[in-house]
């Protein structure tokens, strides 16, 4: 029964830190030799380094939103369904959307 806990136990660090590996190999924040120091970090001191790796990552990553905020952050819809600023214009020639016929 301990050895099988014990297996759990370090699969669960083992997965752990895979997943802070990747996390860090996956970001654009870090050099590749800040990376390296990160990754050793993660492996040398397992559980604390990963918790300490994945919670820098995380409070230095770039908020998630949707793409449109990012590029058009004027760009809301408002509660009547329209938009308060439209990147495109679809509209035909007198303004309604509709193309002249």
């Amino acid at each position: 029964m301990i050895l099988a806990l014990a297996f759990v136990s370090l699969a669960l660090v083992a997965a752990l830190d895979c997943v802070a590996t990747a996390r860090i190999a996956r970001s654009d924040l870090y050099t590749p030799s800040q990376k390296t120091a990160q990754i050793l970090i993660i492996w040398l001191i397992p559980i604390v380094g990963s918790i300490v790796v994945l919670s820098v990552l995380k409070a230095t990553a770039p908020p998630r939103g949707y793409a449109s905020d990012v590029e058009f952050p004027d760009a809301r819809i408002t509660s009547s369904g329209n938009s308060n600023a439209e990147p495109w214009n679809y509209g035909g020639s007198d303004g309604t959307g509709h193309h002249g016929s």
